[in-house]
């Protein structure tokens, strides 16, 4: 007798297959064993995943990695990873703005779905427990991110250093009904900010997002926050051996990540060197804390 799992996956593998014309673009699945760098893409559930990522991919042409030789070690690749609706659509419409297009299996999909309460924000951490990325070096970006700065590259440098997974970080978990703060959440739900994310796909990678896919669906998940997976990205970290290096919010210049905290979160420490201090005596300092500077 099989379970109803078993009977799922059966029927989703006896399902319709992508069109030929879209098997044109790649004939192999996600999954398979990569090199190089580059930044990728996720098409989930969107229904023109061309149009949502126009503008993404036109800031992405800035960047000076993708001006050099395709044969140059430094040189960064594009692609897309996209469920079976996203690939035909990527297909017909623009697979020309890609040096990959990627399936991601029925089987894959259903898997994710499984893994992270059919949540389609936190469906990217799937790219990694699964073993999708596209390139041994990765910067994941959401549809609606947008390049400003050819500085982006430097998450690269920070992968070359031994580093396994970047990213910035913001403020802060809060239900979807609510900006009212989470309760209970780490230091009032400061956290990784997973737009953009910088990573190397390797088994630490891999298991820092089984261990985040565990935590969201017995913690994080159920509590129904508007930043998905993102707590529950954070604390897996003090679960795995990951290497994670934070970056500057101005890799992230969403409200979240570079404003909101100021107004959202307690004020905990202020910190003046001694030169400061003893330059007028506490000049400068807010009246509050000259007080406190006078023994210097």
């Amino acid at each position: 007798m099989k379970s109803l799992a078993d009977l799922a996956l059966l029927l989703l593998a006896a399902a319709a297959s992508p069109s030929a014309e879209a098997l044109k673009l790649n004939q192999s699945s996600a999954g398979q064993a990569v090199s190089g760098r580059g930044l990728f893409f996720l098409s989930y559930g969107a229904d023109d995943p061309c149009e949502r990522s126009r503008l993404a991919v036109e800031s992405v042409a800035s960047l000076p990695c993708r001006q050099r030789p395709k044969d140059d070690p430094k040189y960064c690749g594009l692609a897309i990873l996209a469920d079976n609706i996203g690939y035909d659509a990527v297909g017909s419409k623009c697979k020309d703005r890609f040096d990959k297009v990627t399936l991601v299996t029925k089987e894959q999909v259903y898997t994710c779905k499984m893994n992270v309460l059919d949540d389609l924000s936190a469906a990217k951490l799937c790219v990694r427990s699964l073993a999708l990325a596209p390139f041994k070096q990765n910067i994941f970006m959401q549809m609606d991110a947008y390049i400003v700065g050819p500085s982006l590259e430097n998450i690269f440098d920070v992968l070359d250093q031994g580093f396994d997974i970047t990213a910035a970080m913001e403020c802060c978990a809060h239900s979807r009904q609510s900006e009212s703060l989470a309760t209970g959440a780490l230091a009032q739900g400061w956290e990784m900010q997973t737009g953009v994310l910088g990573f190397v796909m390797n088994d630490a990678v891999k298991d820092h997002a089984l261990r985040s896919e565990k935590i969201f669906t017995e913690k994080v998940g159920p509590l129904e926050y508007a930043s998905a997976e993102q707590s529950a990205e954070t604390l897996a970290l003090a679960k795995s051996s990951v290497r994670f290096y934070p970056l500057p919010p101005n890799f992230n210049l969403e409200r979240d990540a570079t404003l909101k905290f100021q107004a959202m979160l307690p004020h905990v420490v202020t910190h003046w060197h001694y030169s400061q201090l003893r330059v007028g005596k506490g000049a400068g300092l807010p009246a509050a804390e000259k007080k406190s500077s006078a023994g210097f």
